[in-house]
């Protein structure tokens, strides 16, 4: 089984949190959440090179770290969660 390797500069400072979800047959999505010290939550589905979904902080705003995400356990590909904060 060859094992698949992907690198992408996500963050432009560090990043705090990562978490995933996906993987059994029939659950959940194949994405990756994380979050950075830049303030922006990035979701991977990591079928694909880019992330699916960017959340920043708007242009002038103070920049509060993203300590924290979570994605909820889908059973479904309209049932899905990203907590973050």
């Amino acid at each position: 089984m060859a094992i698949s390797q992907r690198y992408n500069k996500a963050h432009s400072k560090m990043c705090n949190d990562i978490d995933g979800v996906g993987g059994k047959i029939g659950f959940g999505n194949n994405e990756i959440a994380t979050g950075g010290r830049d303030g922006c939550v990035r979701l991977f589905d990591i079928r694909e090179k880019d992330p699916v979904l960017e959340l920043e902080p708007a242009k002038g705003e103070d920049v509060p770290d993203c300590w924290s995400v979570a994605l909820g356990n889908s059973y479904t590909k309209d049932e899905r969660t990203l907590a973050c904060g």
